[in-house]
């Protein structure tokens, strides 16, 4: 019996529902990484996972499986979109709560994604440990999280072809190392780092000169080959890119959404293949990686801790700050 049926059989033998809403709030892999940990949570405290994504910001037709396989029942219920965000706030709109209330009498036991959100998404527990036989999973957040990413991440038979034949083209070595180093509006959340400490990082940590660069901002690209000749850079980026705003994507069209998405999914595919992964646990892409790839091939720039509310090197940060008052109000 496979991974993925166990865990349906598991999943669907549990009485109390989550219906979780993925993909409209956030960039691909912050909506993924939390997801992750909702399953997780479901796993350990019994709860049904149902998937959301009929809504998701890189849809072009069905959400999730546009991309991937079906991992978990789902539901195309529209109510979601409008009463199912992931945390509540001045964006949500609030005047019409007869609808949920309605909702909850139709579906008794069933807990919307803001409901459950604050139960996943915060620091105890990522200190919490999990035990589940019938999955393979034993051990602490992070080595859970490898268990389920093992079992979802799974490209359905377009994509994967479509991945391989980008990744093809760039014609890279056998061995190779990696960089990721965003732009775009995590500047509005963190300090960005200087080119120069990624390539300081790479040089202490292997001795690899053919590198992998993915970013969102051609210029990056552009003052590494003209900073450093010594190596041989390769990128999926294109020229005109200046940084990744969620807003922006937003308002592509569900083509030049698709392009992007398979950009990044075969961007993700080439950093979990090299040798040296240098990133930051910042963003959610070197957080991703480290679910996926072995520890000891990811080192991260600017933040120690692959957990997300361990931050004690970056506490002074904007994005912490915001979210250590955003704790604060909900005590």
């Amino acid at each position: 019996m496979s991974l993925l049926t166990n865990y349906n059989k598991i999943n669907r033998s549990y009485k109390r529902k989550l219906v979780f809403n993925f993909g409209p709030h956030a960039g691909f892999y912050s909506e993924f990484n939390n997801m992750v940990y909702a399953i997780l949570y479901c796993l350990k405290y019994k709860y049904r996972f149902i998937l959301y994504s009929f809504d998701a910001n890189f849809k072009y037709n069905l959400g999730w499986e546009d991309y991937f396989e079906p991992f978990c029942d789902s539901t195309k219920f529209s109510f979601h979109q409008r009463h199912n965000p992931r945390k509540l706030g001045p964006i949500v709109s609030r005047k019409d709560p007869i609808y949920e209330k309605i909702y909850e009498l139709l579906n008794p036991n069933t807990f919307l994604t803001h409901q459950l959100w604050p139960k996943f998404y915060n620091p105890e527990f990522e200190k919490e440990h999990f035990d589940i036989p019938k999955l393979g999973i034993k051990g602490n957040l992070r080595e859970s999280s490898r268990k389920i990413v093992e079992m979802i991440y799974n490209f359905n038979s377009p994509t994967k072809n479509i991945i391989h034949s980008i990744i093809e083209k760039l014609n890279l070595p056998p061995k190779y190392a990696s960089i990721h180093i965003r732009r775009g509006d995590k500047a509005t959340e963190v300090e960005l780092l200087q080119n120069a400490v990624y390539i300081d990082r790479l040089k202490q940590e292997t001795d690899l000169r053919s590198i992998f660069v993915s970013t969102d901002d051609f210029a990056v690209l552009a003052e590494l080959e003209k900073n450093y000749g010594e190596f041989n850079f390769f990128t999926l980026t294109e020229k005109g890119e200046k940084g990744y705003v969620l807003e922006d994507f937003g308002k592509l069209s569900e083509e030049e959404k698709e392009h992007k998405m398979l950009i990044l999914f075969a961007s993700m595919e080439i950093i979990c293949k090299s040798d040296c992964f240098v990133g930051t646990y910042i963003t959610n892409l070197g957080n991703f990686a480290g679910m996926k790839m072995p520890d000891e091939k990811i080192h991260s720039v600017q933040k120690a801790s692959w957990y997300q509310f361990e931050d004690e090197d970056v506490k002074d940060q904007y994005y912490f700050k915001e979210r250590a008052r955003e704790l604060s109000s909900r005590s």
